[in-house]
């Protein structure tokens, strides 16, 4: 085994370590739900089918972790100490916060991050779209791993010949692409700008609006 595959290895052991808990914690929510317990056994006695079944419980725990990752980042961003310009060294300056709406494997994030700017310059920041590498300045924002879902799955299709997506196309499925696909659309159809596609022009935009929401 080369010393690169080693390296990737002990990083995959790593991430699946790192997100035992959180595994942990699902597992017991859904064991100790009445509520599923109640749709697995209509679902046994013949009241409905397993595809719906499965179709209902991936949606739910996506949208669940996507709501609650939304309100824990916007907390934290909330929360956060002024950050440090990087032209000046100086503590930059809050000037309200904005809504952003990317686009992720889970779906669609709704976050609500602050907006900073320091007085040596005209530009400023929002932090919380740094760390999350969101990528677009406008219209569509998207996480990396929803972009790079995306650019298989219109690899897929293009091989396909546009009629499709092969079975099992890509190393992790076309299940997570598709998901982060209906999500763009639905942000899509929202035209862009607001809830749906976030502010326009990212930072820029921001700025020309004189500051955020709050």
């Amino acid at each position: 085994m080369t010393e690169r595959m080693l390296a990737r290895e002990a990083l995959e052991r790593k991430n699946r370590e790192k997100w035992e808990f959180p595994r942990l914690e699902v597992r017991r929510l859904v064991e100790g739900s009445e509520e599923f317990g109640a749709l697995a056994a209509a679902l046994l006695a013949g009241d409905g089918d397993f595809a719906a079944f499965e179709r209902g419980g991936r949606e739910a725990l996506l949208e669940g972790f996507a709501e609650g990752l939304s309100a824990r980042l916007s907390a934290l961003d909330a929360a956060r100490d002024a950050p440090t310009c990087g032209e000046c060294g100086s503590r930059m300056r809050r000037r309200g916060s904005r809504r952003l709406s990317p686009v992720s494997l889970f779906g669609r994030l709704e976050l609500k991050r602050g907006y900073w700017t320091c007085g040596c310059s005209t530009g400023g920041t929002h932090p919380l779209d740094v760390a999350l590498g969101v990528v677009g300045r406008s219209g569509v924002r998207l996480t990396p791993a929803a972009m790079r879902a995306l650019a298989r799955l219109c690899a897929e299709m293009s091989c396909a010949g546009g009629g499709g997506v092969r079975r099992g196309g890509g190393r992790g499925g076309d299940g997570e692409a598709r998901g982060a696909l209906r999500a763009a659309g639905r942000s899509g159809d929202r035209g862009g700008g607001g809830r749906g596609g976030g502010d326009r022009g990212g930072d820029g935009g921001a700025r020309r609006r004189g500051g955020g929401d709050d």
